[in-house]
């Protein structure tokens, strides 16, 4: 089952040390929403043992994707999508506040973000069902712009509800749904008293606490290039952060020699072509992060730095210049970069 084609890696957790070999953290991973989960643990609470986790951790993610995912025809967002009425929709707790996240984030960013996009990305041949990605008619993706605003799409928390203002809007959350599985998956650890752990899906992680020797968690920034992988940036998460990363180095398509994103602008129905080829974002929650990432790498290099710097946020912008790539940090990243 693929919960989106995002596609971007965006962070690998670094884990060797500079001479002997630490206390290697124990590890449960698995696959989940078209991609891989991982959960790197430290010291565990007594009487706690790693197959205690498995059966919650993997009940709760069965719950977001049964929720959120727009690949699954009977998930609670496909039925919401479904729906032709313009009146309250009673969801589950999690779905409005995925939403609610995400429309704050659109407006935040003009736009950048905007979680009523599914018929661009149907239109691009980038959503379920799509044989592969195509560019589309003028006519198509005028019809398809029609059908896009966040204006025309209300959340509400208490009680949980959704309300579409035009019946034809459909919802796509795979830019903050990972993030929010990543929230999900923390509170799960929080739960059972583990106070020391990385949890990484899809390349959006989050980390509390300290690696099994004592030293914080390291993380490596992907560098953004197709034709391999190596480490652009490591950060040392010396407090409890979360990481989001957004490119499009990992999911693309070549037509008459013009490569073309599997992100869309959702506010001109293209895919977005900049120089930007990733941004990277530090937040106290992962579901923001996710969501930010994604409106700042639409938004392009200079508007995504400028909007950084007002809300203050830790963000690295990797931008491709030539065939190599320059970098640009806000003030707030800073502290979290390694040596």
């Amino acid at each position: 089952m693929r919960f989106s084609r995002r596609g971007v890696v965006a962070a690998m957790a670094l884990l060797a040390g500079a001479c002997a070999a630490p206390p290697a953290p124990e590890q449960l991973s698995g696959q989940t929403m078209g991609t891989a989960y991982s959960l790197r643990l430290g010291e565990l609470p007594a009487g706690l043992v790693l197959e205690d986790l498995k059966k919650p951790v993997e009940a709760e993610l069965s719950a977001i994707i049964a929720a959120m995912s727009s690949w699954e025809p009977d998930s609670e967002l496909s039925i919401f999508n479904d729906q032709t009425g313009t009146d309250w929709f009673d969801v589950s707790d999690g779905l409005a506040f995925v939403i609610d996240r995400a429309l704050t984030v659109a407006e935040l960013s003009g736009g950048a973000l905007d979680v009523t996009a599914a018929p661009l990305v149907d239109a691009w041949g980038f959503g379920p069902g799509s044989a592969e990605p195509s560019r589309p008619s003028d006519e198509i993706l005028a019809a398809a712009l029609e059908r896009v605003g966040f204006q025309q799409l209300k959340a509400r928390t208490d009680p949980p509800a959704l309300r579409k203002l035009r019946p034809d809007l459909r919802v796509d959350l795979s830019a903050i749904a990972k993030g929010f599985a990543v929230d999900r998956l923390a509170a799960v650890l929080d739960g059972a008293g583990v106070k020391h752990y990385l949890i990484e899906i899809g390349g959006e992680l989050r980390t509390r606490g300290r690696r099994p020797d004592g030293r914080a968690w390291r993380v490596g920034v992907e560098r953004p290039d197709s034709s391999g992988r190596s480490v652009q940036s490591v950060l040392e998460m010396t407090a409890n952060g979360a990481i989001a990363t957004s490119g499009d180095y990992r999911n693309f398509f070549m037509l008459d020699g013009q490569r073309f994103s599997h992100i869309i602008d959702p506010r001109t129905g293209q895919p977005v072509s900049h120089d930007l080829a990733s941004v990277t974002v530090i937040a106290d929650n992962c579901t923001d992060a996710d969501a930010l990432a994604t409106a700042l790498y639409v938004l392009g290099p200079d508007d995504a730095y400028q909007l950084a710097l007002k809300r203050e946020l830790p963000v690295l912008l990797i931008t491709r210049e030539g065939d190599g790539f320059s970098e640009k940090s806000t003030p707030a990243f800073a502290k979290w970069l390694g040596n």
